[in-house]
Order: structure tokens, then sequence, then C-alpha cells
């Protein structure tokens, strides 16, 4: 008698948890729907491109990073000259301003060898 009662409430608590992950599931796929219309009807778009340019000052370049994402010329402004043992490397500091988050920047350096090595 137990051997079978124990079996139905094993049945059961597995039927419990099966339709508990199930509705959370759901749930989560609902949210993340919703989110997604809502990100894409405030402007936000799935288009990395159109999304570049409307969030940065700077162009795509016709190359893609690693990672897959597109690359954009370096936005914002660079400044100074930095210097350490026998070499100098401008500019210093880039200031990027806004950049989207799905693209790849691509900044440039100059590294000049002012020492005598």
């Amino acid at each position: 008698m137990s051997n079978t009662h124990d079996r139905r409430l094993a049945r059961r608590r597995t039927h419990r948890r099966s339709v508990l992950l199930g509705t959370i599931a759901a749930i989560a796929v609902v949210g993340l729907s919703g989110f997604a219309i809502v990100r894409i009807a405030s402007g936000g778009s799935a288009n990395t491109t159109a999304n570049t340019t409307a969030n940065t000052t700077a162009a795509a370049t016709s190359g893609t990073s690693s990672m897959g994402m597109p690359i954009i010329a370096t936005p914002g402004s660079a400044t100074g000259t930095a210097t350490a043992s026998g070499v100098s490397a401008e500019p210093a500091t880039w200031a990027l301003g806004r950049v989207a988050l799905d693209v790849a920047v691509r900044p440039n350096w100059t590294i000049t060898n002012t020492g005598s090595d």
C-alpha cells in the first residue's frame, strides 16, 4: 500500500514541477517579447548600421570585427601625447563620446621611437 501511495505522490510532484517550469518559461517569453517590442517602437533597432549612424557621428567602415560587429571610424576627439621610455604615442587619450554597444570602434595611434634604440 505505501509503495503505490509513494509512487502516486512522486508523479504528482513531478507534474507540479513541470507545470511550474512551463509557467515560468511562458512568462519569460512574453516578457522578453514585450521588451523587444517596446525597444523597437522607441527607436531601438536590430539593424546595427542604422543604430550606429543614429547614435554616433562616425561613419561605418566596410569591415567587421572578429565578433561580427560592424567597425566604425573613431568618433569624438583625440588629445595629447604620451611618452614613456623613448616611445611616444599620439594621441594620449580619446574622448569617444556616445557610442552604441553593438559596434566596434577602431581608434588609431601613431607610435614613434623617440629614443636612441
